[in-house]
Protein backbone atom coordinates (compact mmCIF):
# COMPACT_ATOMS: atom_id res chain seq x y z
CA UNK A 1 0.00 0.00 0.00
CA UNK A 2 1.27 3.41 -1.21
CA UNK A 3 1.51 6.64 1.69
CA UNK A 4 0.95 10.21 0.93
CA UNK A 5 1.70 13.24 2.13
CA UNK A 6 0.26 16.56 0.39
CA UNK A 7 1.49 19.39 0.34
CA UNK A 8 -0.79 22.53 -0.81
CA UNK A 9 -0.03 22.53 -4.47
CA UNK A 10 -0.85 18.89 -4.74
CA UNK A 11 -3.60 19.42 -2.82
CA UNK A 12 -5.03 22.42 -4.94
CA UNK A 13 -4.66 20.50 -8.01
CA UNK A 14 -7.21 18.24 -6.92
CA UNK A 15 -9.79 21.18 -6.37
CA UNK A 16 -9.44 23.66 -8.46
CA UNK A 17 -8.39 22.79 -12.44
CA UNK A 18 -4.68 23.68 -13.23
CA UNK A 19 -1.90 22.11 -15.26
CA UNK A 20 -1.31 19.48 -12.18
CA UNK A 21 -4.83 18.26 -11.84
CA UNK A 22 -4.99 15.04 -14.41
CA UNK A 23 -1.74 13.82 -12.52
CA UNK A 24 -3.38 14.62 -8.97
CA UNK A 25 -6.37 12.68 -9.46
CA UNK A 26 -4.22 9.76 -10.85
CA UNK A 27 -2.19 9.99 -7.74
CA UNK A 28 -5.40 10.51 -5.60
CA UNK A 29 -6.79 6.87 -7.27
CA UNK A 30 -3.72 5.07 -6.60
CA UNK A 31 -4.42 2.45 -3.64
CA UNK A 32 -3.09 4.22 -0.36
CA UNK A 33 -3.34 6.23 2.61
CA UNK A 34 -3.49 9.91 1.96
CA UNK A 35 -2.10 12.44 4.73
CA UNK A 36 -2.20 15.99 5.63
CA UNK A 37 -1.81 18.30 7.86
CA UNK A 38 -2.83 21.25 9.73
CA UNK A 39 -0.80 23.98 7.89
CA UNK A 40 -1.89 21.96 4.84
CA UNK A 41 -5.47 22.73 5.67
CA UNK A 42 -4.72 26.35 6.93
CA UNK A 43 -2.94 27.23 3.21
CA UNK A 44 -6.20 25.61 1.15
CA UNK A 45 -8.81 27.49 3.16
CA UNK A 46 -6.62 30.70 2.43
CA UNK A 47 -6.01 29.75 -1.09
CA UNK A 48 -9.87 30.05 -1.77
CA UNK A 49 -10.37 32.93 0.16
CA UNK A 50 -7.70 34.82 -1.92
CA UNK A 51 -8.82 33.37 -5.00
CA UNK A 52 -12.75 34.53 -3.90
CA UNK A 53 -13.68 31.19 -3.93
CA UNK A 54 -14.57 30.77 -0.42
CA UNK A 55 -18.21 29.50 -1.53
CA UNK A 56 -17.18 27.35 -3.88
CA UNK A 57 -18.60 23.94 -4.41
CA UNK A 58 -14.23 22.48 -4.37
CA UNK A 59 -13.84 24.27 -0.95
CA UNK A 60 -17.24 23.28 0.41
CA UNK A 61 -16.17 19.58 -0.62
CA UNK A 62 -12.58 19.75 0.65
CA UNK A 63 -13.95 21.04 3.95
CA UNK A 64 -16.61 17.88 4.17
CA UNK A 65 -13.40 15.99 3.36
CA UNK A 66 -11.76 16.86 5.99
CA UNK A 67 -14.67 17.28 8.66
CA UNK A 68 -15.57 13.36 7.76
CA UNK A 69 -11.92 12.19 8.11
CA UNK A 70 -11.63 11.60 4.33
CA UNK A 71 -7.72 12.41 4.82
CA UNK A 72 -5.55 11.39 7.33
CA UNK A 73 -4.50 14.11 9.48
CA UNK A 74 -1.48 14.27 10.71
CA UNK A 75 -0.90 15.45 14.74
CA UNK A 76 2.84 16.38 15.30
CA UNK A 77 4.57 19.00 13.02
CA UNK A 78 8.27 18.27 12.17
CA UNK A 79 11.05 18.23 14.72
CA UNK A 80 13.68 20.43 15.44
CA UNK A 81 16.44 19.20 14.45
CA UNK A 82 15.11 18.17 10.66
CA UNK A 83 13.81 21.63 9.54
CA UNK A 84 17.67 23.09 10.75
CA UNK A 85 19.32 20.84 8.88
CA UNK A 86 17.20 20.61 6.46
CA UNK A 87 17.17 24.63 6.49
CA UNK A 88 21.07 24.38 5.93
CA UNK A 89 20.47 22.54 2.52
CA UNK A 90 18.02 23.68 0.70
CA UNK A 91 16.61 27.35 -0.32
CA UNK A 92 12.82 26.64 0.90
CA UNK A 93 9.94 28.89 1.46
CA UNK A 94 8.77 28.32 5.45
CA UNK A 95 6.06 26.15 4.18
CA UNK A 96 7.73 24.40 1.92
CA UNK A 97 10.71 23.82 4.56
CA UNK A 98 7.90 22.98 6.80
CA UNK A 99 6.05 20.12 4.41
CA UNK A 100 9.46 18.40 3.85
CA UNK A 101 10.21 17.99 7.35
CA UNK A 102 7.33 17.03 7.89
CA UNK A 103 7.28 14.03 5.75
CA UNK A 104 11.23 13.15 7.06
CA UNK A 105 9.90 13.33 10.69
CA UNK A 106 6.79 11.21 9.94
CA UNK A 107 9.40 8.23 7.75
CA UNK A 108 10.62 7.52 11.36
CA UNK A 109 6.82 5.68 12.04
CA UNK A 110 5.77 5.43 8.77
CA UNK A 111 8.88 4.67 6.44
CA UNK A 112 6.96 4.54 2.97
CA UNK A 113 5.54 7.99 3.13
CA UNK A 114 6.04 9.77 -0.04
CA UNK A 115 5.60 13.33 -0.45
CA UNK A 116 3.47 14.90 -3.72
CA UNK A 117 3.93 17.96 -4.76
CA UNK A 118 3.63 20.35 -7.63
CA UNK A 119 6.02 22.97 -6.03
CA UNK A 120 9.32 23.19 -8.78
CA UNK A 121 11.57 23.64 -5.69
CA UNK A 122 10.20 21.54 -3.49
CA UNK A 123 10.20 18.60 -6.14
CA UNK A 124 13.84 19.48 -6.20
CA UNK A 125 14.72 18.74 -2.10
CA UNK A 126 12.57 16.09 -1.84
CA UNK A 127 13.92 13.90 -4.82
CA UNK A 128 17.16 14.58 -3.20
CA UNK A 129 15.53 13.49 0.42
CA UNK A 130 14.02 10.49 -1.81
CA UNK A 131 10.69 11.05 -0.41
CA UNK A 132 9.39 12.54 -3.70
CA UNK A 133 6.29 10.44 -5.09
CA UNK A 134 6.30 10.69 -9.08
CA UNK A 135 3.88 9.00 -10.82
CA UNK A 136 4.71 6.18 -13.62
CA UNK A 137 2.87 5.72 -16.67
CA UNK A 138 4.14 2.08 -17.18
Amino acid sequence: MKIFYWDTSALLSLFLTDAHSVSSRLILQESGENFISSLTIAEIVCSFARLRQSSSPARKTFVKQVDEGYWSLTQEGPALEVLDALSLNYSLRGADLWHLGQVLTLRNQIEKIQLVTFDSALMKAAQSEKCLYQLSFS
